[in-house]
């Protein structure tokens, strides 16, 4: 019972001296050029897909002012058609009441 618990402990520490070998090792093989190229590959990285979003953005913007152009259009007509219909109705109106008098 004591060697497996001896064993275990031998293990653990040989395994944590391990990555605190590896842990040193990736923090001081790289200078600090290599992270200045990394943080500007992401940049600009970030920088095409703003641009690709303000690009769709535009895109999608333009499409909403069609298609509000369009309910723009379609009510502008229903309207013209209302008073083209009032205007009928009045004038059918005015001859019925002109032939009740003629009568």
């Amino acid at each position: 019972m004591r060697l497996r618990n001896g064993t275990f402990l031998t293990v653990l520490v040989f395994g944590l001296c391990g990555l605190v070998s590896l842990s040193w090792y990736t923090a001081f093989s790289n200078p600090k050029g290599n992270v200045v190229d990394i943080y500007q590959r992401e940049f600009l990285a970030l920088r095409d897909r703003l641009h690709s979003a303000e690009q769709e953005n535009l895109k999608r913007s333009k499409e909403l002012n069609l298609v509000l152009d369009e309910i723009k259009r379609a009510i502008a007509e229903k309207q013209a058609l209302r008073d083209i219909n009032r205007t009928w109705s009045s004038l059918s109106g005015e001859k019925a009441r002109e032939s009740d008098r003629l009568q």
